[in-house]
């Protein structure tokens, strides 16, 4: 396993910071940055609307002013799953941030914030019951452009692809 590295801001930190106080205070155990970093990654594959997470300035911050400079750097060993993740990430986010590209470190932040911010707004999160939901809305409305010697063919194959979502 290589190292996964990072420069982080102060306000990444300390996001991190208070996702591993409050992870530990879940398992009741000292928690890893490996093991934060998880199970951040695990918690906001739920989120639905990333404008409200990277826009959302709820969260207080204490100690922005005093970090030392080995608090802001991550560098630890992940698996290449994780890195994956993280990496697509690092692709998707811009689309909510207006920019081109973000960095690790504050791909990294949004990831922190937006587990941090699961944990007070869980509506956030979306629930795997809404796939049944949002096939059916559209189910009418795609079947409209499907030939009907081809419709229950395709029927199956959406079928099967609610299936393969609901696994995720």
């Amino acid at each position: 396993m290589d190292y996964f590295q990072a420069r982080i801001s102060i306000e990444t930190s300390e996001y991190f910071r208070l996702l591993k106080e409050k992870y530990e205070e879940e398992a009741s155990a000292n928690m890893t940055q490996v093991m934060v970093i998880s199970k951040a990654l695990e918690d906001i594959a739920s989120i639905i609307n990333w404008e409200k997470v990277i826009d959302d300035n709820s969260i207080k911050l204490r100690n922005t002013k005093s970090k030392k400079v080995k608090d802001l750097r991550i560098r630890v060993q992940i698996s290449e799953e994780l890195k994956k993740s993280i990496d697509s990430y690092k692709l998707f986010l811009p689309q909510f941030t207006n920019t081109r590209s973000v960095t690790k470190g504050v791909t990294l932040k949004y990831i922190f914030k937006g587990a941090l911010l699961l944990k007070i707004k869980p509506e956030l999160g979306k629930d795997v019951q809404n796939i049944d939901t949002i096939f059916n809305d559209f189910m009418d409305e795609i079947n409209k452009f499907i030939a009907p010697a081809n419709q229950t063919e395709f029927n199956h194959l959406l079928n099967r692809i609610k299936i393969q979502l609901k696994k995720l």
